[in-house]
């Protein structure tokens, strides 16, 4: 059975809850606890739920497996999507940090990569035209043609 990724289609407005949500996802103490506690919970979360429960509960959520740019070790995270079209789209922001995440690296030195256990190739995305302003770095995910 193949690995299929839910659309998200990032143009639909959020509810009530989703937008709630978010603005407690914003707060301080809520990026505390995503930066230190969430990131180590999630990928064991979505591999046990199949991919069905992370704890971004409203936010789209799959499991990215890269391996590590200087190790070569597998590592897994799990990241917040959206679609483009047909192609996976994924912000590299580290909850707003101004530094990219580890995952980031990995992907820039290995570009095949499996998300949420589907086969692709990464493409970043440095020109400012093509992504959003308030995105520190946009990273697009395609399928890759294997």
């Amino acid at each position: 059975m193949a690995a299929k990724l839910r659309y998200v289609d990032p143009t639909s407005p959020p509810g009530m809850v989703a937008r709630a949500y978010a603005a407690f996802a914003a707060s301080r103490v809520a990026r505390f606890i995503s930066r230190h506690i969430n990131w180590k919970i999630d990928p064991l979360l979505l591999r046990l739920t199949r991919g069905r429960l992370a704890t971004t509960l409203v936010f789209p959520t799959a499991v990215l497996e890269t391996r590590g740019a200087r190790s070569g070790a597998r590592r897994r995270n799990a990241i917040i999507y959206f679609h483009d079209g047909d192609r996976v789209t994924i912000a590299a922001s580290n909850a707003g940090d101004s530094r990219h995440p580890a995952w980031y690296h990995n992907l820039r030195a290995h570009p095949d990569v499996r998300f949420g256990g589907i086969p692709m190739r990464v493409t970043v995305v440095d020109d400012d035209a093509e992504r959003e302003e308030d995105v520190p770095s946009s990273v697009e995910v395609e399928v890759a043609a294997r």
